[in-house]
């Protein structure tokens, strides 16, 4: 092919030299090349340069041997199918000189072979992109998909394949005095304890407005016995208030806000090493960045949110097992929201002890010495402002139905969940009962207030905080 090109490029070379010697007049007709007839075979690349060698000798020797008018016949003109002949008459049009013909001929020709090489070179070597998704590691954990190099650079860990195989499901893992700014990074625990532990957050970019921290681990040193965060204690600084928390807190969640402002953020472990732990120190965190314009960004306040029609909710170190001397497990000086997205055709929630856990609603009093057991008892049920001042949820417009306003109430504590509910629909007074909370207030909003002193007096014993599943109840006509 190397030497067809040479060959070709000599024969133009002559041919343009001959042809400047001997310029054709104005009214002889002019040699064209149809680029649409010509092929890209070497066969029909040698044809073709034949015929033009044989039509620049005739063109030659009329030139030297014929009248200036002389006219020629038809059957002195080339009928080759590569070479076409087009006859030209000085008052139709001016005539094409052979020179310039070759000279198009051979740029289009040059252009065409430039663009199949193009396209052989772009099918041979096609430039994939994808987006850096959340994907599915090997093991079952969230990693973010990248290309292999990207991953590697940016400190990750290649662990599956995502984006139909051109792509790698990189986890990012990091531990004390680390910094990222990926989705979806794990803050883990060192091998051996340290008395500060932290992880510096920046943003991906601009539009980040909420930072989501998953608890996959979350086991320290229990709180002392005021319910305080004494001995070891999680912490966030830089973004909205965040509680110091400490306990076991395994599944769960909290979200805080960040403005444009905003400087890097910080999650720290601070942990007594002086001080043997009742726990093992263990945490797994995985972080989520969320854009402003998130679908499943949470509303201002929420420090968690649930984005499911039906779930469980819990206060933070909720455990099953009573702590020794009645010390509580839930802790104390927290003010913060529960928030759930009401899903499409729902206008109520019902909130509801677990029927496996009889002590899954212990916020106040002495539940030490309660043999709690379903049906639960009456007597436990506090509801209202007069009784719930120091640890209680509050549920807007709670009440056994979620329908009767008279007997509604916003604040719920005591040792069993329960309401208010009249013993006729004409009842002016209502009495407690143990069982679900229902309202049609929305949003769908928990608060959880603790005072400051949990465990003094020592009439708040052995609470463990609580545990709720909801459901979503469907609208009622006229609401």
């Amino acid at each position: 092919m190397r030497s067809s090109a040479i060959s070709l490029l000599f024969l133009g070379i002559l041919l343009i030299t001959c042809l400047r010697a001997f310029e054709i007049e104005d009214n002889d007709w002019a040699e064209t090349f149809d680029v649409s007839d010509v092929s890209e075979s070497p066969h029909v690349r040698a044809t073709r340069s034949a015929e033009a060698a044989k039509v620049k000798r005739k063109m030659i020797k009329r030139k030297r041997k014929r009248p200036v008018n002389v006219e020629e016949s038809e059957s002195d003109k080339p009928t080759s199918p590569i070479v076409r002949k087009v006859l030209r008459r000085k008052s139709d049009l001016k005539p094409l000189k052979v020179i310039d013909a070759y000279r198009n001929n051979v740029t289009n020709l040059a252009a065409i072979n430039q663009r199949e090489r193009d396209a052989r070179f772009f099918s041979l070597f096609t430039v994939v992109r994808f987006n850096n998704d959340e994907c599915e590691t090997s093991t079952g954990e969230n990693g973010t998909c990248y290309t292999s190099s990207d991953c590697s650079s940016r400190g990750g860990n290649a662990d599956g394949t995502c984006a139909s195989g051109f792509g790698v499901c990189c986890v990012f893992q990091f531990e004390c005095g680390s910094t990222t700014s990926d989705n979806r990074t794990y803050f883990v625990n060192p091998p051996t304890t340290q008395r500060i532990c932290n992880l510096m957050i920046n943003r991906m970019n601009d539009e980040i407005c909420q930072i989501r921290l998953d608890f996959k681990t979350f086991d320290i040193s229990d709180p002392n016995a005021e319910g305080k965060c004494t001995t070891d204690f999680f912490l966030v600084t830089g973004g909205s208030p965040v509680p110091q928390l400490c306990g076991t807190n395994s599944g769960q969640h909290v979200i805080y806000s960040i403005t444009s402002n905003s400087g890097p953020t910080q999650i720290s472990m601070v942990m007594d090493t002086t001080i043997t732990a009742s726990s093992s120190r263990q945490w797994i965190i995985r972080i989520y960045q969320y854009e402003c314009s998130s679908r499943v960004l949470a509303p201002v306040g929420c420090l968690q949110y649930y984005l499911t029609a039906s779930g469980m909710i819990q206060s933070f170190n909720y455990k099953t097992d009573v702590r020794a001397n009645g010390e509580p497990n839930h802790l104390a000086n927290l003010n913060y929201a529960i928030c759930i997205r009401v899903d499409n055709g729902y206008c109520g929630i019902r909130y509801a002890q677990p029927t496996s856990d009889p002590f899954s609603f212990t916020l106040s009093r002495d539940a030490s010495v309660a043999i709690l057991a379903f049906p639960l008892p009456s007597t436990g049920v506090k509801y209202g402002d007069a009784d719930c001042q120091s640890d209680y949820i509050l549920i807007p417009g709670g009440s056994e139905d979620g329908i009767s306003p008279r007997f509604a109430r916003d604040r719920f504590c005591g040792i069993s969940l329960g309401s208010c509910m009249g013993a006729t629909p004409t009842a002016t007074t209502c009495m407690a009962v143990a069982g679900a909370v229902t309202t049609y207030s929305k949003p769908f909003i928990v608060q959880v207030i603790t005072d400051t002193d949990e465990g003094i007096p020592l009439v708040d014993k052995a609470n463990r905080g609580f545990r709720l599943t909801y459901n979503q109840q469907p609208c009622l006509r006229g609401r």
